[in-house]
């Protein structure tokens, strides 16, 4: 082989590394879109807006009303669910799957009253069946997780944590239970939203 044709042999660099790099780059910007915009354009501090069940990355969004008016409470962006609300003594989390993504939904209940709480979820707690609604509450953590169906072939969770005693506090467990299933919630889950702990604090529905 001659000198001057050695050159033509050697490996050429990767060219595709350069592309893929630019692409995850712009796949991390579009995941972290929605965070991004929460962070700039943050609620003001002690400022209600009307409640919506929903999701941080779903187009869902449900009112939540009691007795036909609207809920308001203050958003909350350090949500352990990525969307909810502070309402005072208690916090309110949500989440939308599309039904076909959720295999088992014991299973996905479990995983999103974990998720959202300092609650273990082991099996020592039952799933309780309202219909197709399925329930986890923990009375000793003041904690209540609904998963149930929604219009458009979705499943939404919704989780509500007592923080502390408030006059109030059962009207937030109403509210979720009238807007999702249409009917008073049972007496023995409002049982659960009672928790001892931090005085209470005026709150406004």
């Amino acid at each position: 082989m001659r000198p001057g044709n050695v050159t033509a042999y050697r490996l050429q660099p990767e060219k595709a590394a350069p592309v893929l790099g630019v692409l995850a780059i712009l796949l991390a910007v579009i995941l972290l879109l929605p965070f991004l915009l929460r962070a700039l354009i943050p609620a003001a501090t002690g400022e209600t807006e009307p409640v919506q069940l929903s999701s941080f990355d779903s187009y869902d969004e449900i009112p939540l009303t009691l007795d036909g008016q609207p809920v308001r409470c203050e958003f909350n962006d350090e949500s352990p669910l990525m969307w909810g609300y502070d309402c005072g003594g208690v916090s309110l989390d949500s989440v939308v799957h599309p039904r076909e993504s959720v295999q088992d939904p014991e299973a996905t209940l479990r995983r999103m009253f974990r998720a959202g709480s300092w609650a273990s979820a082991d099996d020592s707690l039952a799933v309780q069946h309202f219909g197709d609604t399925l329930v986890l509450d923990d009375p000793g953590y003041g904690l209540i997780g609904i998963l149930t169906p929604i219009e458009d072939n979705f499943l939404m969770y919704v989780q509500i944590d007592v923080l502390w005693d408030s006059e109030d506090t059962a009207d937030y467990g109403e509210a979720v239970w009238q807007t999702l299933i249409g009917e008073s919630m049972p007496e023995s889950l409002l049982g659960t939203l009672t928790t001892s702990g931090y005085a209470p604090e005026e709150t406004t529905l």
